[in-house]
């Protein structure tokens, strides 16, 4: 199971995210059939996972670097958001249509995986590494 995005207002209490966390993953481990979760933090924002630290997940690397596409007067996009919007996510078609666009790679993702059964953590088939501590400074 994948965990796409997490947030809370940031008027709650300071724990907040870990508490609703490690109830998510409780329930989970007594209702559900899953085994792991997998979610993910992105360092181009300024985040490394500190809540995934806090809560125990384990740190398994990175994923590989994305390119999304720049469209003047829109933003960044995901190829596949530009190909819905446009027919074609190919940056110098829609450069030479008349939409202004460029590819932009993007940093890696962290991957973290919380073992929700722990008789299925040797399956991992991965290596586990130390957290990284060094927080990418915010966009402004």
């Amino acid at each position: 199971m994948t965990l796409a995005c997490f947030w809370l207002a940031d008027d709650l209490p300071k724990n907040a995210e870990s508490r609703v966390l490690a109830y998510m993953l409780r329930w989970l481990r007594r209702h559900g059939t899953w085994k792991a979760v997998v979610s993910f933090a992105d360092p181009a924002a300024g985040h490394v996972g500190t809540i995934y630290q806090a809560t125990g997940w384990l740190f398994v690397g990175t994923t590989a670097a994305e390119s999304y596409i720049d469209v003047a007067g829109v933003g960044l996009c995901h190829p596949r958001s530009v190909y819905t919007r446009y027919g074609t996510n190919k940056a110098t078609h829609l450069t030479a249509t008349g939409v202004p666009a460029s590819r932009v790679r993007t940093a890696p993702k962290l991957r973290y995986i919380h073992v929700l059964n722990p008789s299925w953590r040797w399956r991992l088939g991965c290596a586990v590494f130390p957290y990284p501590r060094d927080r990418a400074p915010p966009d402004p």
